[in-house]
């Protein structure tokens, strides 16, 4: 199974806490299709959207016109397909939506224009691996603790441009 990609749309508040440093609150959809690979034979199962809801940071590297940042953010995914079964190979399969924790890691900038800087160009690329069948544990004992994790992500790239506004000071 795979998803094939399609438009987004998205939106970003940043709440500065430090002349370098915002929390963001964002929140991206992209529409797409749930695509079955076999052998290179690509069957469309059904259409798909895929929403981001993310809180994270975003850090500035320096300051003037063209900011460059990165940015890192943690969240979940909603995966909503449009369609609750689907055939494939002469067996019917119930399909349905899913939430799971997902993680965001990008870099961008930020370009304002006039003397106010109100108004600019965002531009960021950004990933976001979702985790499924993840596991994880926490142990003590008398020589220590221990912190271990495993599972699979589904993996979700992002290029992205936009209008940024400033508000306030």
């Amino acid at each position: 199974m795979r998803t094939a990609t399609g438009p987004s749309l998205g939106l970003a508040l940043d709440i500065p806490v430090h002349p370098a440093m915002a929390v963001e609150l964002s929140y991206t959809r992209q529409e797409g299709a749930l695509d079955y690979d076999s052998r290179g034979s690509v069957t469309k199962l059904t259409d798909m959207s895929v929403n981001f809801w993310q809180i994270g940071v975003v850090r500035g590297l320096t300051s003037g016109k063209v900011r460059p940042f990165v940015t890192t953010a943690l969240g979940a995914t909603y995966f909503s397909p449009s369609e609750s079964t689907v055939d494939l190979e002469e067996e019917t399969y119930n399909i349905s939506s899913m939430t799971k924790f997902s993680l965001m890691i990008g870099a961008g900038f930020k370009a304002y224009f006039g003397k106010t800087e109100k108004i600019g160009l965002r531009a960021s690329i950004k990933t976001f691996p979702t985790l499924y069948n993840t596991e994880g544990g926490l142990w003590f004992g008398g020589g220590g603790a221990s912190v271990g994790v495993s599972g699979n992500a589904i993996w979700q790239w992002e290029a992205a441009a936009g209008l940024t506004v400033k508000f306030g000071g």
